[in-house]
């Protein structure tokens, strides 16, 4: 079965200053482009973006609602192969050495035979 694993990064809000970006919408171009260069170095492939809501205080009893764009990054888990159960080994016990008291036997504790009944 195969796994995924994401990372959420917010999205620049200001753009990165190069020669040839001269507009804002340029400037945020590239600092886009940066990330996801960054990012796919790394083995993240681009899924998609997301505006989600925050909640922020203002002032000192009052809230606002601000909204913060992420890019949403996914990446394939390699897993471990996977182990049937009958090539597990288990470990070794410790070997216990026993000592076993031997008891004379004599007739009367000898188990009497069926030969000897009849």
């Amino acid at each position: 079965m195969t796994r995924y694993e994401y990372k959420v990064v917010p999205a620049p809000r200001k753009g990165t200053k190069t020669k040839d970006a001269k507009t804002a919408d340029a400037k945020l171009a590239v600092s886009v482009e940066e990330i996801m260069n960054d990012m796919g170095a790394q083995g993240w492939y681009y899924l998609r973006s997301d505006t989600l809501p925050i909640e922020e205080r203002s002032g000192l009893t009052g809230k606002s609602t601000t909204f913060q764009h992420l890019l949403v990054f996914v990446r394939e888990i390699a897993e471990a192969a996977e182990v049937p159960p009958a090539a597990i080994i288990p470990a070794p016990t410790p070997e216990v050495e026993v000592e076993e008291e031997v008891l004379p036997e004599t007739e009367a504790e000898a188990p009497e035979s069926p030969e000897s009944k009849a």
